[in-house]
């Protein structure tokens, strides 16, 4: 290779890594925590796919920052040496380490080869519409697992709100407020108006697979059990014979709530707020039911 086309190639990287660290840095997240609105993602990420820890990562220069987590040992930094995420932000395409124990490149970092003894990874890089990746959604487990079509879908799906989320405050602050902003032109419109549909379609269909898990996963294990109290009937006396019908009504009332609901988003497109406020009708301090938790 021709040393000057060596040197060519090594200086458009480090400009790209520059701009890559400007649109990080513009985002504002670095070193913050930024609540709820990011942490939700990371929780809907694990749910969804089932695993127990969930990031939306930044990389910097030096560390991996992490303004939303979830699971008990997700951390909310790591260097960026140590970093999985680090790894999949060098390409656009989904990151999977099927089992990091047996792979020569992982195995012996902090982490994996020590607590939490991590086995799982799957990343999605995530752009900031002008060709940089500036984070990773990514979902980690304790034991090997392969990333099905599906899992990646989730992720890809949930990186387009992650997208949004992460550029929020950069989107506010880039249009000075004397400053009038430019008419966007009709095709600029209708491009916007197509990647928002496309975006909507892909929200609209995960609000529906996440409302059928979160609902009818629970009703299914409180229907299995009435049923199992119902077949000893008999035995039980008046007052638990009561409770057992009152339990029973619920899970049917529930039931015919949750095929409502996920009906009802699939027909309307866009509609799963107005939706979601007609099919559920929660009292002040209800609570949801997890699957897989004793609370």
């Amino acid at each position: 290779m021709n040393p000057s086309t060596s040197e060519s190639s090594a200086e458009q990287k480090a400009a790209a890594e520059q701009r890559r660290l400007a649109a990080v840095r513009s985002t504002g997240l670095i070193g913050v925590e930024a609540g709820e609105r990011i942490d939700r993602i990371a929780r809907q990420a694990a749910q969804i796919t089932g695993a127990p820890m969930a990031l939306v990562s930044l990389i910097d220069e030096h560390r991996q920052w992490n303004p939303g987590v979830h699971g008990e040992n997700a951390p909310r930094e790591a260097p960026r040496g140590f970093s999985m995420c680090s790894a999949a932000i060098g390409s656009p395409e989904p990151f999977v380490i099927p089992d990091a124990s047996k792979d020569p490149d992982w195995a012996d970092m902090p982490g994996i080869a020590s607590d939490p003894n991590v086995r799982f990874y799957a990343g999605q890089p995530i752009d900031d519409g002008e060709g940089n990746l500036i984070a990773v959604l990514c979902v980690i487990d304790v034991v090997p697992r392969e990333a099905d079509a599906e899992l990646l879908q989730t992720l890809a799906d949930l990186a387009v709100w992650a997208r949004h989320e992460l550029l929020a405050g950069r989107l506010a602050a880039s249009t000075p407020a004397t400053e009038e902003p430019a008419a966007p032109t009709a095709t600029e419109n209708d491009s916007a108006s197509e990647e928002r549909l496309q975006e909507l379609e892909r929200l609209q269909s995960l609000v529906v697979s996440t409302a059928a898990h979160e609902l009818r996963t629970p009703l299914t294990v409180l229907r299995v059990h009435a049923d199992l109290l119902a077949a000893a009937a008999a035995e039980l006396g008046p007052e638990e014979r009561a409770s057992l019908d009152a339990i029973t009504r619920a899970v049917t009332r529930l039931q015919d709530v949750s095929d409502g609901l996920v009906a009802d988003l699939r027909g309307s497109a866009g509609g799963a707020e107005e939706a979601l406020r007609r099919w559920l009708k929660l009292e002040d301090g209800s609570q949801r039911i997890r699957p897989g938790t004793d609370d």
